[in-house]
């Protein structure tokens, strides 16, 4: 099948589709190497400086996909979220397969959003609409509900006054999880769950790093989350591959629901083994679902490589990078980097069956810090 995938990093979903047989034309706000090298063809999807989807590029690039390569249809990663107004317009050009655009604005409307985890008993950090006393603000973060990523995270006591559409919410205490699913007409199938890593960037407390799993989580956490992705599934009338993001609390039983995105996730990173895309394709076209059973799965790290400093790739840095097995998003020679600009990613594998996060978390701090420093010594 030919499929169009976009996003504003499409590496991961563009491997995804070739692992499992389908050719796929790329639209993505990098361009990095191994994008270029798993896709049939790759196209811009942002203009250089920024990451957000333009559909003056979008556009022009579905219909051509429609008309020259015969594609069947579009899947929407990371950097839509929003369902722009001009989506309409992209699915007109080109069948988009996943969640309705009303569903993707309504899970972000605060009054459908926090209604249904009123309706549905699920439990999340307290919220409010206005800004808490000063007093009081190191204990509250203020979130964008049209960001991602971390990157539309701020704590509260550095806003002076909350935006229409934003809330703000208490930090909760506990672990930072996510969970893998695919939503269907019926409910939800949980893939696996898996531990968020994030970092502090700048006044950002809370960016996103990368993932570690899969975790297997208590008994009363793990039904927790099931009931969590069946109910929002329905309530919402979600398709396809999906994440949730909640707090593992300290008693590891209890779960605090942060968001969900309704979307192929990161997260996919961890399961390759599945046919994650042919159950996207499945529940989206109303089909049964494949096998999706990852039993024995290692335990496997991922993380995104922030700069510490502004440097330039060297041409010698960009061919070592690309000689590492374990390095993702491969940028090309030539480009500049700010500091808190993501580099590349890399993955690792626990050496041991009984390995636990924690070392493995360890691990990959040291792993990026060396690809780190060794770019910036052949720079």
């Amino acid at each position: 099948m030919q499929l169009v995938v976009a996003g504003t990093s499409a590496r991961l979903l563009t491997e995804a589709a070739a692992r499992e047989g389908h050719q796929a034309l790329a639209l993505d706000a990098f361009g990095d190497l191994d994008t270029r090298r798993a896709a049939r063809r790759w196209q811009p999807l942002a203009h250089p400086g920024s990451l957000d989807p333009d559909p003056a590029l979008l556009l022009p690039a579905l219909a051509r996909a429609a008309r020259e390569d015969a594609a069947s249809a579009w899947i929407a990663g990371g950097g839509f979220d929003a369902a722009p107004a001009w989506l309409a317009e992209a699915e007109a050009l080109l069948p988009r397969l996943g969640s309705p655009a009303a569903s993707l604005r309504a899970l972000r409307d605060p009054v459908a959003w926090f209604g249904a985890l009123a309706r549905e008993s699920i439990a999340h950090p307290a919220t409010c609409f206005e800004l808490p006393p000063v007093a009081e603000r190191e204990q509250w973060l203020v979130k964008d509900p049209l960001g991602s990523g971390g990157w539309q995270v701020r704590p509260a006591s550095r806003v002076d006054a909350l935006r229409p559409g934003h809330w703000v919410q208490r930090i909760a205490v506990g672990r930072p999880m996510s969970a893998l699913f695919v939503a269907y007409a019926d409910g939800a199938s949980l893939v696996g769950c898996q531990r968020q890593r994030t970092i502090h960037l700048g006044h950002l407390p809370h960016v996103y790093a990368g993932v570690i799993g899969p975790m297997v989580l208590s008994a009363p956490a793990q039904a927790a989350v099931r009931h969590a992705i069946e109910a929002l599934s329905r309530s919402f009338a979600l398709r396809g591959l999906a994440s949730l993001d909640f707090i593992l609390g300290p008693d590891a039983a209890s779960i605090s629901v942060l968001e969900l995105n309704a979307r192929p996730s990161a997260s996919m990173a961890l399961y390759p083994r599945l046919p994650l895309i042919g159950a996207h394709l499945a529940a989206c076209h109303g089909e049964l679902l494949p096998d999706l059973d990852d039993a024995g799965a290692p335990l496997c790290g991922h993380a995104i490589v922030y700069a510490d400093r502004g440097f330039k790739l060297s041409a010698a840095a960009a061919d070592w990078l690309a000689q590492q097995s374990d390095r993702h998003d491969l940028p090309q020679a030539g480009l500049a980097f700010e500091r808190g600009d993501p580099v590349c990613s890399l993955s690792l594998r626990a050496a041991a069956p009984d390995a636990d996060a924690e070392s493995l978390d360890t691990k990959l701090l040291h792993a990026g810090a060396h690809c780190l420093a060794s770019l910036e010594a052949l720079a």
